[in-house]
């Protein structure tokens, strides 16, 4: 039986809409990865809906849909997280003795990794995540910086 389940999205793109704005997105992104850093166990699920409406997937008043509140309300963060960021992205988790959560995701076609701290696992790869979201956000405002010069011709 073919699959229903819509394709993983590329995480580590911005919404369209933030494109006009990348500044602010990636401002977002900062504050973003040091709420994720700081934050306890509880604050987890608020987390993950936050990281749905960085990818423009919930907004305030909408919710983030019923599949991802329900692995909310199950205690199934990580799993939430993973249905958010998409499958496609190569990912590591760890959790280490003192219950040290450690999370890393590959850039650039393995190339290099972006690594983040949390609470918890989720925590940790949401950090992960947009760490890499933020050094793709960078690359492009750098890429197009040096190329969307206007030169006379003569």
């Amino acid at each position: 039986m073919p699959s229903t389940k819509a394709p993983a999205p590329t995480m580590t793109r911005a919404p369209a809409s933030q494109h006009a704005s990348t500044h602010t997105y990636q401002d977002r992104l900062r504050d973003f990865i040091a709420d994720c850093a700081r934050s306890t166990v509880s604050e987890e699920p608020a987390r993950i809906r936050e990281a749905a409406c960085l990818l423009g997937r919930a907004d305030a008043e909408a919710g983030t849909g019923p599949c991802l509140e329900t692995l909310l309300a199950v205690g199934a963060g990580l799993s939430g997280v993973i249905s958010l960021i998409g499958e496609i992205l190569p990912v590591m988790c760890s959790r280490g003795p003192g219950g040290i959560c450690l999370a890393m995701v590959a850039v650039d076609d393995g190339k290099d990794e972006i690594c983040a701290e949390g609470a918890t696992l989720a925590l940790a790869l949401l950090g992960a995540w947009a760490g890499a979201c933020l050094a793709e956000s960078e690359e492009e405002a750098d890429a197009f910086q040096g190329h969307g010069a206007i030169t006379s011709v003569h």
